[in-house]
């Protein structure tokens, strides 16, 4: 388990250095905030420990943005917490206040 925890990892890194590295227009649009949010808690959940609980109350919101930085700045935002309470585990509490 801990071998396909650090694949899908490195996957996710490899992905966001990827789309870091593009030198390319941000998509910006309409987007279902919420959703990006979700999505990113998703990822998290499969590559976080299960000592890491992920709680979130997120509303539907729609707001103008690119989804691809909503996504990297939630998954940066995450694993920092996740490095703060690593050793002894914890909830990770997500809440979007709009």
């Amino acid at each position: 388990m801990e071998s396909l925890n650090a694949g899908n990892w490195a996957k996710e890194l490899i992905k966001q250095i990827l789309i870091l590295s593009r030198h390319s227009d941000k998509e910006i649009k309409p987007l279902q905030f919420d959703m990006v949010v979700k999505d990113a808690l998703k990822l998290l959940q499969s590559l976080l420990p299960s000592t890491i609980e992920i709680r979130s109350d997120i509303k539907s919101e729609t707001v103008i943005g690119d989804s691809i930085q909503i996504h990297q700045i939630i998954m940066n935002l995450c694993t920092n917490a996740y490095h703060s309470m690593f050793k002894k585990g914890g909830i990770l509490e997500v809440e979007l206040l709009i």
